[in-house]
């Protein structure tokens, strides 16, 4: 949501109400779509009993 928010300035997502995080929102949430990605691979990853 982060990049929905910066690319057509809706109001929503979390890394606009992180005040530390002025000025890199975008690198925020390009961070948090690599980190869900690599979440989603280690748990698909992991084997089923």
């Amino acid at each position: 949501m982060g990049l929905v928010h910066e690319f057509t300035d809706w109001r929503v997502g979390l890394v606009q109400r992180l005040g530390f995080l002025d000025g890199y929102e975008v690198y925020a949430s390009v961070a948090l779509v690599v980190l869900a990605l690599a979440l989603f691979a280690a748990a698909d990853s992991r084997k089923r009993p």
